[in-house]
């Protein structure tokens, strides 16, 4: 086969085969490694969609944690509230460094910066998965002080009015 007039015989198989190892190596989205954003033929697309997400990611994580630093300065005004609003405060600062050093990760390509994001999305995850247990234990506390006391209230009225 040294021959390159010669023709193979096994052309028409290898090509079957390449082709259906081809479809074999679609990804997640269903289509082939030419139309995957992802790929290393789409470079350039892939650098377009990332720089896109970092921007509207960057962007709504610096929104939400000024939401969270207010929510939480407000709910500082009250004494017993404070126990709320000063974690908060903590969890809006822990979210803006991330919006910051998801932006510098995008302009330097650092990834020390990357990873100071994910550290300070930690501590905003941390803390409002805390606070939110908190909130459903006394939520549930409620809810059985509630009835306890519509249950004592029907006895209680409906013991007056057989007096």
């Amino acid at each position: 086969m040294d021959n390159p007039n010669e023709t193979n015989p096994n052309k028409e198989y290898d090509s079957d085969m390449h082709d259906m190892q081809a479809n074999r190596q679609s990804n997640f989205y269903g289509m082939d490694n030419q139309q995957d954003p992802y790929s290393m033929n789409g470079y350039q697309q892939t650098a377009f969609f990332m720089n896109s997400i970092i921007d509207s990611l960057s962007g709504w994580m610096r929104f939400m944690g000024i939401c969270t630093f207010i929510c939480g300065i407000l709910s500082c005004l009250g004494i017993i509230t404070a126990v709320i609003g000063v974690p908060l405060i903590f969890a809006g600062i822990a979210l803006q460094k991330s919006s910051k050093s998801l932006k510098a990760y995008k302009q330097y390509n650092n990834s020390y910066m990357l990873n100071e994001v994910f550290i300070s999305m930690n501590k905003y995850f941390k803390i409002q998965g805390i606070l939110t247990i908190v909130a459903v234990i006394v939520l549930i506390i409620c809810i059985i002080v509630s009835v306890f006391f519509m249950i004592m209230a029907y006895f209680s009225f409906n013991n007056y009015y057989y007096y």
